[in-house]
């Protein structure tokens, strides 16, 4: 009988342990277990090209890594914390090709990050990076445009809601609750520039 328990309590232990592992991991206050997609924090890069199989050499290290094919090149997304805050974070843009990769450009990001996708938003022709992120009660988002293999921040705004538009006619549409306004940006070619072409009220 006494046998039979033993094994029996090995066995709980046995199955109980990798919980208790995790549990650990999860309560520890590293850049590790912030955005570790196992612990479901609100700091984890919802980035969804994101990769596992990757390492590239920095200090601070990259917590998070993705990649992205837009218009035939391949990009690699490096996340790194700042001061080990897990809400200010920069997103260094390597380009990849033949085994390396150069740095064409970065983005700060003072939130954490809620989508990443690519949208035809300032030409017709070539696409841009747009990053979602939330912070406090606001969401931004920020339009990263790619010239000549080099990366450029093109708009950055935040608000209560935002919608993006990539069809017919690329727009982004800030809506404000404390002010009670709409605004559309839409993209001007000739300054290279997005500029406010609509404001009203949001609720009359």
């Amino acid at each position: 009988m006494r046998s039979k328990m033993t094994c029996l309590t090995i066995i709980i232990l046995f199955i109980a342990a990798p919980s208790v592992v995790k549990s650990d991991f999860c309560d520890d206050r590293t850049t590790e277990s912030y955005h570790a997609p196992s612990c479901n924090k609100i700091w984890v890069v919802r980035d969804p090209n994101r990769i596992d199989n990757l390492q590239i050499d920095h200090k601070p290290s990259y917590h998070t890594y993705s990649r992205w094919v837009i218009d035939e090149q391949t990009y690699i997304i490096a996340y790194r914390d700042i001061d080990y805050d897990p809400n200010d974070m920069v997103a260094d843009i390597y380009l990849s090709g033949n085994g390396s990769y150069t740095l064409v450009g970065d983005i700060a990001i003072k939130g954490n990050v809620v989508n990443v996708f690519a949208a035809k938003l300032t030409s017709n022709m070539h696409h841009d990076l747009v990053f979602r992120f939330n912070s406090g009660q606001l969401q931004y988002v920020s339009v990263v445009k790619i010239i000549n293999q080099k990366i450029i921040k093109v708009f950055e705004y935040g608000g209560t809601e935002i919608e993006i538009n990539s069809e017919k006619n690329p727009m982004i549409i800030i809506k404000s609750k404390t002010p009670n306004i709409i605004q559309q940006y839409i993209w001007d070619s000739a300054n290279s520039k997005f500029f406010k072409a609509q404001e009203f009220p949001w609720h009359k």
